[in-house]
């Protein structure tokens, strides 16, 4: 499975011609949407990463900087922490639930 498109492609979502999605696509869309945001959290997780980098070396001993950029550091590689423990989360629990979100059925 792709990291942010989850195809519909036998998930039962569109009708027999493939034109007129149904009810069941907005589980695949639910996904997407989740997939999209956890990466677009790892990268801004990486950018302050970098950015406290940055903020380090600009800090031409200043204390002051330093410290400031270290706690930037800090909470950067918390927030890309929390979410790639997210992630792992939810495709633990998929995994031993047996749960696959392309094949919800609704009655």
């Amino acid at each position: 499975m792709d990291l942010i498109t989850n195809t519909w492609s036998g998930t039962g979502c569109t009708l027999a011609n493939g034109d007129v999605p149904t009810l069941l696509c907005i589980f695949s869309a639910l996904q997407n949407i989740v997939n999209a945001l956890l990466f677009f959290a790892a990268f801004v997780a990486l950018f302050f990463i970098m950015y406290s980098g940055v903020k380090f070396l600009l800090a031409t001993g200043n204390p002051e900087k330093i410290d400031s950029a270290k706690k930037t550091a800090t909470y950067a590689i918390i927030g890309l922490v929390l979410v790639i423990l997210a992630f792992a989360v939810i495709n633990f629990l998929s995994y031993i639930l047996n749960f696959n979100i392309n094949q919800v059925t609704i009655p």
